[in-house]
């Protein structure tokens, strides 16, 4: 993944260009042939040509149908030095503090009786005193 200018970055170039290294790696090592391939698939022989020698782009959808039917996702294109390292569990602490803040604080606000208004001619309300 090292290139002349640092190592690069793992994006939808670089997993599209893995994706079709795989795919024509299997079709050089005899397990398709590239008509094959197309009709497994679902596409045109030429569309597949043209995708695999770089004529015309790899669609996310196309590479979704592709990866679905090897059966394989994205990580697998990885290398195991490429993959992410797995986050660590976390702390559910924080998030169920504020989370029971946030319910109390609703809670409280709904029990709390509002201001006795009353209206007044001409539609405006007053607030009652000694409520």
């Amino acid at each position: 993944m090292e290139s002349n200018s640092g190592p690069e970055i793992v994006g939808f170039g670089f997993l599209r260009r893995r994706l079709l290294e795989t795919v024509s790696s299997r079709i050089g090592n005899g397990e398709f042939t590239e008509r094959g391939f197309a009709r497994f698939i679902g596409i045109s022989q030429p569309q597949a040509h043209n995708i695999l020698k770089g004529a015309r782009n790899l669609s996310a959808e196309t590479a979704d149908l592709i990866l679905a039917k090897l059966g394989i996702s994205i990580l697998d294109l990885l290398e195991s030095s490429e993959r992410p390292l797995p986050m660590p569990p976390r702390d559910p602490a924080p998030v169920m503090a504020i989370a029971h803040a946030a319910a109390v604080g609703a809670f409280s606000s709904v029990m709390k009786k509002p201001p006795a208004t009353e209206m007044r001619p001409g539609g405006r309300l007053v607030r009652q005193m000694g409520s």
